[in-house]
């Protein structure tokens, strides 16, 4: 049985329903898909023996419905059904653009990692900047998060970024939220040895 886990927990809850399209495959058996009941069965399968069930990740036409594991081994009691649900995720996106600003010019930067964490600090992805300086992720179970640009890359090629983090929300939805807009821009960072562009003096500012 396949269900839409909205809280991906793992659980098929109430008011999850079950979806039908799902694509199994077996080294053994007779598979047959009902679609009144979306249930898929297999028959014909020698008791007592494993089995590698194998669940297509590109079945379904929405790409916000995951299989977390299209994979697994089961093992064949005789003379019953064994009930297996699998669980399908449904994922937000995030995404956004990433400017850099040197000499009041602003323009996109590329290969920028970004990372995205839980309110409690906890790593869930990361993602790379295009060369425009845009960025996506998909693949975000729905809760809150905040976003932040890697900060040992922004120590090694000197720079600062602002805001921070930016926080964002991936709303609990059947097709999948997506939470865009989100912008950093980064600037140089000055030391005792750069002069700033403030501290020039007035000719050089003209040149």
């Amino acid at each position: 049985i396949t269900f839409l886990d909205y809280n991906c927990n793992g659980i098929h809850d109430k008011d999850e329903p079950r979806v039908n399209g799902l694509d199994v495959r077996m080294t053994g058996g007779r598979i047959e898909p009902n679609i009144k009941d979306s249930t898929i069965r297999v028959f014909n399968l020698e008791p007592y023996t494993s089995y590698v069930v194998e669940l297509n990740p590109n079945s379904f036409d929405n790409i916000s419905w995951k299989i977390q594991k299209p994979v697994m081994v089961v093992n064949i009691d005789p003379n019953q059904f064994k009930l297996i649900e699998v669980p399908v995720y449904i994922v937000g996106e995030v995404s956004g653009m990433v400017y850099i600003q040197e000499n009041l010019v602003k323009k996109g930067q590329g290969r920028l990692i970004l990372r995205f964490y839980r309110p409690d600090s906890v790593l869930i992805a990361k993602t790379v900047t295009e060369p425009d300086g845009y960025f996506n992720y998909l693949g975000l179970p729905p809760g809150s998060y905040f976003a932040m640009a890697d900060t040992n890359q922004l120590h090694k090629l000197n720079l600062k970024v602002f805001p921070d983090a930016i926080p964002f929300t991936i709303k609990k939805s059947r097709d999948g939220d997506i939470a865009d807009g989100l912008e950093f821009t980064l600037s140089p960072l000055f030391d005792d040895k750069t002069p700033r562009f403030d501290n020039l003096n007035p000719e050089l500012k003209k040149k």
